[in-house]
């Protein structure tokens, strides 16, 4: 989907030459143009314009069915004016345009997976849906020093979802619309309305069952269905389920195999064995497609980055999703199959606390169990403790804290701010611990480190002033959508994928599935029960569906499961084809011409380059700080 509004004197000094995009509306104040991949409608002198993919939200209030064509759903929407309202409704990856009265509304789907960008530096209105559409220099207002601090320094490289890295351009946040008119253009909110934590006995591990079958079959095709598929159990679960819905003739798979370097070789074989494994268990077609750092990084790097600087994406994994689409194009062809995908997974289950590497141990189900210690440090029976002033004789806080390796800070002293403290902790730093103080982010200055934290608190963690211990889990959920999900290692999946115009479905993203997780109490696998991690989705494996637990036994997927010193980045970045690159370019670009001294620690980043540059050890995270700031100078 490709969309551009530009306000009158804007548009009639950037008309379009040479591009896709042709007149999709015009009037006294706007111009709209658009690619043509949309379907319209219209009612009483309202027109309504439909981006994207997009299906029925089961149960809907209006009863529209899914049974409906594209068209005759939004010949019921058009009858309704809220936004929300329309949101319950419908649920995809889209983009809406109303427009009666001169008036237009932008709506984008309940969760913004779909990116629009906005300017109005210079009273210039344009809003579009990728940055290199705008009609204005990216960096004439200069660079937003707090939304770089986070693409910097936390994992997914990525603003958070209402800014990018330049001053002059926002992104339309989370449960947002713009409105234009005569008088200009506004942004509008629909308010988040959270979900208590609700008791769950055994026959909603057969509802949640039913909500995960019911998406696949809804979002599947009839005429095929490919998976991303790791070995873990979120890729592995969508695939029983596919196989158990449309049989194995209508289910293929593609797998990523990972070779970053020449001297480690195929740093995920444990993963590729255990796929070996499920796709002959299932019968069904596996297509392998290399992400070859170690004699093709450059090109592949290359051939991304059109598409990353379209969205401000800043890592690796942008680049293996955009590997994957082009091989998926090539092995969907003309077919109106659909690509399914496990990411939210982890979050939406477990906080991101579920990938065995809480703590490594030779035992797997201690390291699955350390996983639900630290989700449940960011609980509710956790927050007891911390309210009550008593946590420091937990026993998990105990294990966790007795020699962190990190710097600690205190807990607040009232409830308020304990709360804020602990969404600071959870969202705005990258170590991911309650009390992990801003002090261990060695790239800011302690100002940087204030500037950023209150930025994001006014913008992002406001919405949680009322919070409570009845409905944390649904904030944090909620609030996921603004920050990892909507980073460089999620969001690239289905925007690489839609460069390709193939069709994306992440069942873990399913309204049904988000609202049923966002009330899970804290013993079904988040707390210190026996439960497992992800427990209702492991339980479906084990009783609903035709699944070979025992495949999941051992090791999870990468050459860290085994050895723990092995460093993803430090294969790509040191020894791998792409190396030459990225020391060039971070030898090169001069940090200091975008990076202001009163948020970034300038000494630190100029001996961390030199270290690099000149060969010198570094840690795990420092790998990671290198990375980040060689795909900073790479688009800039």
């Amino acid at each position: 989907m490709k969309i551009r509004i530009l306000d009158r004197s804007t548009y009639q000094n950037n008309k379009i030459t040479g591009s896709d995009l042709t007149g999709l509306y015009n009037d006294d104040n706007y111009y709209i143009d658009s690619s043509n991949d949309y379907v319209a409608t219209e009612d009483s002198g309202k027109k309504l314009f439909c981006f994207g993919r997009y299906s029925v939200i089961r149960d809907n209030e209006a009863g529209i069915t899914d049974n409906l064509s594209g068209k005759e759903i939004l010949d019921h929407l058009i009858k309704i004016d809220e936004p929300g309202k329309i949101l319950e409704c419908i649920q995809g990856r889209f983009i809406l345009i109303q427009i009666k009265d001169n008036r237009i509304e932008i709506i984008q789907d309940g969760f913004a997976r779909a990116d629009i960008y906005y300017t109005t530096h210079e009273e210039k209105i344009a809003i579009t849906t990728d940055l290199t559409l705008l009609p204005i220099d990216k960096k004439c207002a200069g660079y937003n020093q707090e939304a770089m601090a986070h693409m910097l320094t936390y994992y997914g490289n990525r603003p958070v979802k209402k800014q990018t890295i330049y001053n002059a351009i926002g992104r339309l946040g989370v449960s947002e619309t713009i409105v234009l008119d005569q008088n200009g253009m506004s942004v509008n909110k629909i308010e988040f309305q959270p979900k208590q934590v609700r008791k769950y006995t055994k026959k909603d591990n057969d509802i949640y069952c039913d909500l995960f079958l019911q998406t696949l079959e809804q979002e599947g095709s009839r005429e095929g269905n490919l998976v991303y598929l790791s070995s873990g159990w979120d890729s592995t679960s969508i695939l029983a389920g596919l196989v158990h819905i449309f049989g194995a003739g209508k289910v293929s798979v593609l797998t990523g195999r990972m070779k970053f370097s020449e001297r480690s070789g195929i740093c995920n074989a444990i993963e590729m064995d255990k796929v070996d494994k499920f796709t002959e268990y299932y019968k069904v077609k596996h297509e392998i497609v290399d992400f070859d750092y170690a004699d093709n990084g450059i090109d592949m790097v290359e051939s991304a980055i059109p598409v990353m600087k379209k969205h401000g994406y800043y890592s690796i994994t942008a680049i293996n999703h955009s590997v994957l689409a082009n091989s998926a194009k090539k092995i969907i062809g003309g077919l109106n199959q659909v690509i399914f995908a496990g990411e939210i997974s982890d979050g939406v289950h477990n906080f991101g606390f579920s990938q065995y590497a809480t703590i490594f141990h030779p035992s797997y189900g201690f390291r699955e169990y350390a996983d639900k210690m630290a989700s449940y440090l960011f609980g509710p029976t956790f927050l007891k403790r911390i309210i009550e002033g008593d946590y420091k004789d937990d026993p998990i806080y105990k294990l966790f804290y007795s020699d962190p390796g990190f710097i600690v800070d205190e807990a607040k002293s009232n409830e308020k701010d304990i709360w804020r403290q602990l969404l600071i902790d959870f969202f705005l730093r990258n170590g991911r611990r309650p009390f992990w103080s801003g002090d261990n982010i060695k790239m800011l200055t302690k100002n940087g480190q204030k500037e950023y934290t209150d930025f994001h608190c006014k913008q992002y963690l406001s919405v949680a002033e009322n919070i409570n211990i009845s409905d944390m889990y649904s904030y944090y959920i909620y609030l996921y959508n603004s920050f990892h999900w909507q980073g460089s290692t999620v969001a690239p999946l289905q925007v690489m994928a839609a460069e390709h115009g193939l069709n994306t479905c992440l069942p873990f993203w399913d309204k049904h599935m988000q609202d049923f997780l966002a009330v899970m109490p804290e013993d079904w696998g988040r707390g210190l029960d026996l439960n497992n991690t992800k427990y209702p989705l492991k339980w479906m494996l084990a009783n609903r569906l035709d699944y070979p637990m025992e495949f999941q036994e051992g090791p999870h997927s990468y050459t860290y499961d085994v050895d723990h010193s092995f460093n993803h980045y430090e294969e790509i970045l040191c020894h791998s084809a792409l190396s030459t690159d990225v020391k060039r370019v971070v030898k090169e670009f001069d940090f200091a011409n975008i990076l202001s001294a009163d948020y970034f620690n300038m000494p630190y980043i100029n001996e961390l380059k030199s270290r690099f540059l000149e060969d010198k050890e570094l840690t795990g995270s420092e790998f990671n700080e290198i990375a980040s700031l060689y795909f900073l100078a790479k688009f800039e």
